[in-house]
Order: structure tokens, then C-alpha cells, then sequence
């Protein structure tokens, strides 16, 4: 599958065996605009794997490559699912059990399932989204 990707600059804080950390620099025209910045990408720090970390060097402006399709699907499923698991808790509930009681107690379990999933899945974005744009002949 071809994903589409953007380029964003960061900015090297640390430097690992085989990994640096950067954060994402802000763009005045887009992020800054916007109303998701604080839970999307602006400012936050992603940890890329490297090659060979010694060609980089703190402060340095890096490029990132955004996965723009991954992050789209991704945000759908972190602010779509646990309304979609609530829905479908309290109906199957009331159809299955007959029970608007059991409904509203098998939706909020569902719920809370999906809560759960998406923590997991949000400590796990940085890995799936983010990749380092190496500059070629640079050494």
C-alpha cells in the first residue's frame, strides 16, 4: 500500500546507540491554526531509529517524514471507536438481554475496553507515524 507523507522539520534533543529524539517544530501556517494541535503532532517529541546516530548533533534541524494516511485513520479510530463501542454495547444490551440496564452497563464496559485500547495504541503512534527523511551523500 502507497502512503502519503509529508515533510515536517524537528529539532535533535537527544542522541542515542541507534535512535534520535526530536521535536516536531510547529509551522505558524498550519498548526498553529488549528484547533487539534495539542493532541495531534505540534510539539511533541518522536524517537527515530537511525543508522548512524553520530551524523546528527543536538539543535540540528532534521526532516521527518508525517505519515499523513496513517494519522488520518489513526485519529478517526481513537475519536470514533469508543462512541462506536458505546453504541453498539447499549444496543446489542437492550436487543440481546432485553434490559435497558444491562445495555447501559454492557455499553460502558465496552467503552471503557476501547479506552483501554486506545491508550495503547496512542503510546504506540509515534512509531507507526513518524520516520526519518535521511539526506542522501551526507556523511
Amino acid at each position: 500500500m502507497d502512503l502519503n507523507f509529508r515533510i515536517d522539520k524537528g529539532t535533535v534533543k537527544k542522541i542515542g546507540d541507534n535512535y534520535i529524539e526530536a521535536t516536531i517544530i510547529e509551522e505558524a501556517n498550519e498548526c498553529a491554526t488549528c484547533p487539534m494541535n495539542k493532541f495531534c503532532k505540534a510539539g511533541i517529541s518522536v524517537k527515530l531509529k537511525v543508522a548512524n546516530p553520530k551524523r546528527y548533533r543536538i539543535g540540528q534541524i532534521i526532516d521527518i517524514k508525517v505519515y499523513t494516511t496513517k494519522r488520518f485513520l489513526l485519529q478517526i479510530y481513537i475519536f470514533i471507536m469508543p462512541l462506536f463501542s458505546l453504541l453498539l454495547g447499549i444496543i446489542s444490551g437492550i436487543v440481546i438481554f432485553k434490559n435497558e440496564e444491562i445495555g447501559v452497563i454492557l455499553g460502558t464496559v465496552f467503552f471503557v475496553i476501547s479506552l483501554i485500547i486506545n491508550i495503547i495504541i496512542s503510546r504506540k503512534k509515534k512509531q507507526i507515524l513518524y520516520e526519518l527523511k535521511e539526506v542522501e551523500n551526507e556523511g
